[in-house]
């Protein structure tokens, strides 16, 4: 059997070398096969001539430009990242807007300069790789940004759109490279507010709605603290919560009860001047939490979810937590609280 072996070998090596010469003298050969990712996420942005100011800014972050062209195998084991690159056009729009005359105008030896340009580069920075056919599939939802905190963007598809915020959407989608993958955008998107999730999330409408109706009845300054305010966190009951309560009070919409008392609504489910994360809620099993109007008891349920129970033993589970805004929290119940 050893010659038959030695004799295969030979021939194998003989065939893998007129392989390799007919690739090598093949011009419709031009590089690696379609698809194949070659360059980093920083080198698909500068070879990129519609993404020069967002590159030039990336620049001035030097830490964040190294992590993004970094294709070792141990970094792509750890990390890989999604970029939400704007166009030049809505990138130098946006930097005019806020008073800077060009990328070139901003001083990273100024503080708030630098906080500016970092707080908006990782914001367009997510440390996963998120294609556009998982956000189709799944309709919205949520993603982490690359901030030091994490905070959160929202996405929506819908018509084969995708929009981020509310305000940006995707105009060419997953360009791959070694370490993620990168979108282009057509607007830079907005560092978020509570109120940006509540406008733009369509499954809490209807809280969006009972916040604007109690701020003209009742002159009430919690939607422009969802905004304003430092800090401010909130348990939001989604859409499907309110249709139950309009079931059980027999109504059919939310204007069908008095403003006094979808005032009352609003502000059990409020916690104002704090930053009241999932970790908080943990720390307060077997406790309660002081909302603007009334305390809630809190409690694990079997399948290991938060329930929070109101003073009418009315019990809500909070079906996702941690929605980060710049000024706090949103986490999601799946019934309305009703205080005293």
């Amino acid at each position: 059997m050893k010659p038959f072996i030695r004799l295969t070998t030979n021939y194998l090596f003989i065939l893998m070398l007129i392989g390799t010469y007919s690739c090598g003298n093949d011009d419709s050969v031009t590089g690696p096969m379609p698809n194949e990712p070659i360059k980093t996420i920083y080198k698909e942005l500068v070879d990129n001539p519609n993404l020069t100011s967002f590159t030039m800014a990336l620049d001035k972050l030097v830490s964040t430009k190294n992590i993004l062209n970094d294709s070792t195998e141990l970094a792509i084991s750890v990390n890989t990242f999604t970029v939400f690159a704007p166009t030049n056009d809505a990138f130098d729009t946006f930097l005019l807007n806020n008073g800077y005359d060009g990328v070139e105008a901003i001083d990273m030896d100024n503080p708030d300069d630098f906080a500016f340009l970092w707080s908006y580069i990782h914001g367009h920075i997510t440390q996963l790789e998120t294609i556009s056919d998982m956000m189709k599939e799944e309709g919205s939802g949520y993603l982490t940004t690359f901030t030091d905190d994490g905070i959160s963007m929202f996405f929506n598809s819908s018509n084969n759109a995708i929009t981020l915020n509310g305000i940006a959407m995707i105009i060419e989608a997953d360009m791959y490279a070694t370490n993620g993958v990168i979108h282009i955008i057509d607007n830079v998107i907005p560092i978020p507010t509570l109120t940006t999730f509540i406008e733009t999330d369509p499954d809490f409408s209807i809280m969006n709605e009972a916040l604007e109706n109690i701020a003209v009845m009742q002159g009430s300054t919690i939607q422009e603290d969802f905004t304003n305010a430092i800090a401010y966190s909130a348990f939001i009951p989604n859409n499907s919560a309110f249709e139950s309560l309009y079931e059980e009070g027999g109504v059919n919409s939310l204007i069908d009860f008095p403003s006094s008392i979808i005032e009352d609504i609003v502000e059990v489910h409020m916690l104002p001047n704090m930053h009241f994360n999932s970790g908080d809620i943990e720390d307060a099993i077997d406790g309660t939490i002081s909302t603007l109007t009334d305390d809630l008891h809190v409690a694990l349920d079997d399948s290991e979810f938060f329930t929070l129970t109101d003073p009418q033993d009315r019990t809500a589970t909070i079906i996702k937590t941690d929605i980060m805004a710049s000024n706090g929290y949103l986490h999601v119940i799946d019934k309305v609280l009703l205080g005293n």
